[in-house]
């Protein structure tokens, strides 16, 4: 009876271990991780130290013409960031590549071991959307 009970403390105790690792490590975004969305299409790549990140979004505005913006460094400040400002957004209508002004509203917000908020490119046919950006171990976003 001794020896399964200490079978099974040392299992409760593995269990246990394992359980609040994997809890402390999604209290924060992992450095230099990738965190995608499939719909929108978008990514918030983590530097390290986990202090800054980079965005992008894109979408298509009919078969052949995509809009997508890649962000500069932007602040994370106590697991949250948001962009809301003027700027150039990169164009794609088949081999032809160009630039138009617009604005870029971006936010979100880790929790859970995700980011989420809602994206939006103004101006442009691509619709405001809420998100869920996982993390994705075979990701190579933007960034170092």
């Amino acid at each position: 009876m001794g020896r399964k009970t200490a079978q099974l403390t040392v299992a409760l105790l593995i269990f246990a271990a394992l359980a609040t690792g994997a809890w402390a490590a999604a209290k924060r975004p992992v450095a230099k991780g990738y965190y995608a969305s499939s719909h929108p299409r978008l990514s918030v790549y983590v530097d390290k130290p986990p202090n800054k990140v980079q965005l992008y979004i894109g979408c298509f505005t009919s078969a052949t013409v995509a809009e997508y913006w890649d962000s500069p460094n932007l602040p994370l400040k106590k697991d949250s960031f948001s962009f809301d400002k003027k700027t150039k957004i990169s164009t794609e209508d088949g081999a032809t590549f160009g630039h138009i002004e617009g604005t870029v509203l971006f936010t979100g917000k880790f929790s859970h071991g995700k980011f989420t908020g809602s994206a939006q490119i103004v101006g442009s046919s691509c619709a405001k959307s809420k998100y869920t950006a996982k993390f994705d171990k075979n990701g190579a976003g933007s960034g170092n």
